[in-house]
């Protein structure tokens, strides 16, 4: 590890990075991932990629997109749009962690 000019060492990295994915930004995760899951949901976007949803609401990293889904809906980017009924709106059916709404 390499001392700063004034003899302060720098911050080592994390030895345990958190086990639920984040993405950058402190606080618009959430809601950009709800545009997303709303998104995916939408029967008139079941053309477009998954990849290019998430791009639209800059979420560009897919690995990490993938991840953060997962850990808020209990399901994939995949699995969740998947078992969208074409007729019927998951935002209003699902909740986080993919339980089914009351």
């Amino acid at each position: 590890m390499r001392a700063t000019p004034r003899g302060h060492r720098r911050r080592p990295p994390d030895l345990h990075p958190s086990p639920v994915p984040t993405l950058p930004g402190p606080g618009p995760d959430r809601g950009r991932l709800e545009h997303c899951h709303r998104d995916l949901a939408d029967p008139a976007l079941r053309s477009q990629p998954i990849h290019l949803i998430a791009a639209r609401w800059g979420l560009t990293d897919n690995a990490r997109f993938s991840r953060a889904f997962r850990a808020a809906y209990g399901l994939s980017p995949a699995e969740y749009r998947s078992s969208a009924d074409p007729g019927e709106t998951l935002a209003c059916r699902w909740t986080v962690r993919g339980s089914p709404a009351v």
